[in-house]
């Protein structure tokens, strides 16, 4: 099975490059990527969430001529944030729950992993590089769930319609995609002096939900947003935008 592992922590405690806090936390994944090196597909350390925006679809639909709303900021407002994540390969649910429970977050006194399976994992049959200039973004794509989240099912073929639309008009921006099963398959993990503390759920309890991601690239952020305003949502949905810290 293949999961997507949130990384949640207060905004607060997230570490500043050039810090001694930040080495230790880079010494930290470093360690945990030699680890696993075989279980990790991917992942990204994430730029703060003052970075963030918030990109709604034209009230006309995707790919339509309306201007999308466009908000600076994340999603919704909260303490605790993500702060990047990491696709992992895993035999079973105990098995991703051990990874996820050796990451450094989750032992902070306010962080957690949010471990979700994966429907599916994307990318291009020829891999989409970042070119000089370019800033590559995580767009998480956030709303209600619908039968439309649920595989197998007419409405979820109708979405996975509209996604492989977007993809073949962005084929050059997009460099992967995540989709996900229904929030209610999630696991939290946390770990407290020690102790490994394991709930049913997502790391939030809220009406808006993570669905899926796409990773993308763009050379500014009117023409990650003119990518963005297309990607399929739910009514009522969303995709926040956040620029990928990219580690020199």
């Amino acid at each position: 099975m293949q999961y997507l592992a949130m990384l949640y922590d207060q905004e607060s405690s997230i570490t500043l490059p050039g810090t001694p806090e930040f080495q230790a936390d880079l010494v930290g994944y470093r360690d945990f990527g030699q680890r696993f090196a075989d279980s990790i597909l991917g992942g990204d350390a994430l730029e703060g969430s003052a970075t963030a925006r918030t990109v709604r679809p034209s009230p006309g639909g995707p790919g339509l001529d309306d201007a999308p709303l466009v908000t600076d900021g994340p999603f919704a407002e909260s303490a605790e944030v993500v702060g990047g994540y990491y696709l992992l390969e895993a035999a079973t649910l105990d098995e991703a729950i051990d990874q996820a429970r050796e990451l450094p977050v989750a032992s902070r006194p306010r962080g957690a992993v949010e471990v979700r399976p994966m429907v599916m994992l994307w990318s291009p049959e020829v891999p989409v590089e970042k070119e000089p200039g370019d800033t590559r973004y995580l767009a998480l794509i956030y709303g209600r769930e619908s039968a439309a989240d649920v595989p197998d099912t007419p409405e979820w073929d109708e979405g996975a319609a509209q996604h492989g639309q977007f993809v073949e008009k962005h084929a050059a921006a997009l460099m992967g995609g995540v989709a996900l099963h229904p929030a209610a398959t999630s696991t939290t993990v946390r770990v407290r002096d020690g102790e490994l503390l394991v709930t049913d759920g997502p790391f939030a309890e809220t009406e808006e939900v993570v669905g899926g991601l796409y990773v993308l690239r763009a050379a500014s952020w009117g023409d990650a947003v003119a990518v963005a305003q297309d990607v399929p949502t739910n009514p009522g949905g969303a995709v926040e935008l956040r620029p990928i810290h990219e580690l020199r």
